[in-house]
């Protein structure tokens, strides 16, 4: 089962490197290999938000997501359903640990969980800075007792998120607000059954 990490750690020394024992650690088998010059890894979080998000809430977010994500090398996407959120970064292991300091110290949501991690071969989503997908909010309770129950190996819970994140994708859903776009009900179906 997957550790649980809670916010509120202080060091810098909280980095999932020295978090995940080195069991944990396994590789995710990549979609395309490339070049890196920094070990790549991945991170699967839960978070809920503080007060519900409207849409221009989620234009502003993926709008300094997909500006910092570009800056950083940082790709992956984004699941919100009703009032929770499930995010899948990928990245170098420095730029990954900054980024999920500063999901940490952001006040619009509470409860973020470190549900995943693992060292990556190659890129999942090197195309993206941030896909978005939205969710169904009928089922959201059941986000975090599902991906907490999780009883595979890490890497297997990434590459599941993954396999079911490419099912659902719809290009043709995208949208004029400039980032990647799609409903989800088969990502959230897979998810809760």
């Amino acid at each position: 089962m997957p550790q649980r990490y809670r916010s509120g750690l202080d060091d810098d020394a909280w980095i999932m490197l020295w978090l995940v024992p080195q069991t944990m650690r396994m590789q995710v088998v990549p979609d395309s290999q490339e070049p890196t010059e920094a070990p790549l890894v991945a991170i699967l979080h839960i978070s809920r938000a503080c007060k519900p998000f409207r849409r221009r809430d989620i234009e502003t977010l993926m709008a300094t997501m997909t500006r910092r994500n570009h800056a950083d090398a940082l790709t992956g996407f984004l699941v919100q359903a009703g009032d929770n959120f499930l995010q899948y970064i990928e990245g170098s292991r420095t730029k990954v640990a900054a980024c999920y300091r500063r999901i940490e110290t952001d006040r619009r949501h509470t409860d973020l969980t470190l549900i995943a991690y693992a060292e990556l071969a190659g890129r999942r989503f090197g195309s993206w800075d941030m896909g978005y997908f939205m969710g169904d909010a009928d089922g959201t309770e059941r986000l975090e007792p599902v991906m907490m129950g999780w009883r595979g190996a890490q890497s297997e819970l990434i590459e599941e998120a993954v396999r079911i994140n490419a099912a659902a994708y719809r290009p043709d859903a995208a949208d004029r607000m400039g980032f990647e776009i799609a409903p989800c009900p088969v990502l959230l179906r897979r998810l809760f059954g």
